[in-house]
């Protein structure tokens, strides 16, 4: 557990520091100064009607997978303007949708993506049908790039305030870590305490960390 904080501790931490000295201009004293502006450029991945949602992007490790939330018709998928999730490969500069679902209102759809460090996998908050049941309440669900599968993580009673809330992703996309109400694994039979778990993909266990 605590090699996992430290991973992802590790991982905010860089590109916090990596984004103040772009902004401030210190790159070219730890960057070889023909690579430091290239760095350091700033690019617009999104450009979309006024009113529009594009939120909460997260990037994998090599930097060429960005994915995010949005009520956009980025692809030509999404003329109802329901919140899905997208994914934009920075080598191609090509949108991919990866969520699908009704419009409801701006309250329903999929959410919150992060994506792991070597790009396999995207965890995101979604209360739509991504896997053929859904009673409305918002659950996790994490997307494998590479067998093109969801996978249902909660199914919680459609309740309200039984919302779960995905936080980070590990660097294999093995390990999720979320926020939840649910009493999942028999130890949080508080209905009013939202707790802090760990779901681990290849023993498919979960584990309460609060």
């Amino acid at each position: 557990m605590f090699t996992l904080i430290n991973q992802l501790y590790s991982r905010t931490l860089l590109a916090t520091v990596t984004l103040i000295f772009c902004l401030v201009g210190f790159m070219p004293f730890f960057i070889e100064h023909s690579h430091a502006q290239d760095f350091c450029t700033v690019q617009q991945i999104t450009d979309t009607p006024g009113g529009s949602l594009n939120q909460l992007p997260t990037i994998n490790g090599d930097g060429t997978l960005i994915t995010f939330n949005s009520n956009s018709n980025i692809t030509g998928g999404n003329a109802d303007g329901s919140v899905e999730i997208f994914l934009f490969d920075t080598e191609t500069n090509m949108f991919t949708q990866i969520t699908d679902s009704p419009f409801v209102n701006l309250f329903t759809g999929s959410f919150s993506p992060v994506i792991s460090t070597n790009g396999n996998r995207i965890a995101i908050n979604s209360n739509a049908s991504l896997v053929g049941m859904s009673d409305g309440n918002r659950e996790l669900f994490y997307f494998d790039l590479i067998t093109d599968m969801f996978t249902q993580v909660t199914n919680g009673p459609n309740v309200p305030g039984s919302n779960c809330e995905v936080h980070d992703i590990n660097a294999d996309g093995t390990r999720i870590s979320f926020a939840c109400p649910q009493d999942i694994n028999g130890g949080n039979g508080d209905p009013a305490s939202t707790e802090i778990f760990l779901f681990d993909t290849v023993t498919m266990m979960f584990t309460q960390i609060t």
